[in-house]
């Protein structure tokens, strides 16, 4: 971003599985069909968007956050979309 203002990247994080999180999509499809069974996420890593601000000359900026848009055209469906459909999307991501 301009004016020095800080970087925005999709970060690639190492998931955890001490504390597995729930799949809720498939969950939700599984009890339609009469199966009552929670679905875990079992990839590596999950992906989100981020807000880097240690280059940024702003008072203040801790109460600053960045949020990407939602819904339907949002920011965060796009990026849920091009993961799922491209299979090397992944690799553009670092750590």
């Amino acid at each position: 971003m301009g004016q020095r203002l800080g970087t925005i990247r999709i970060k690639k994080i190492p998931r955890t599985f001490n504390k597995p999180t729930v799949d809720w999509g498939e969950t939700n499809r599984l009890k339609k069909q009469g199966i009552n069974k929670l679905v875990y996420y079992t990839d590596d890593y999950y992906y989100r968007w981020n807000w880097d601000k240690y280059r940024c000359l702003v008072k203040n900026k801790s109460v600053y956050t960045f949020a990407p848009t939602a819904g339907p055209n949002g920011n965060r469906r796009k990026l849920v979309q091009k993961l799922k459909t491209d299979e090397f999307a992944h690799l553009n991501y670092k750590t």
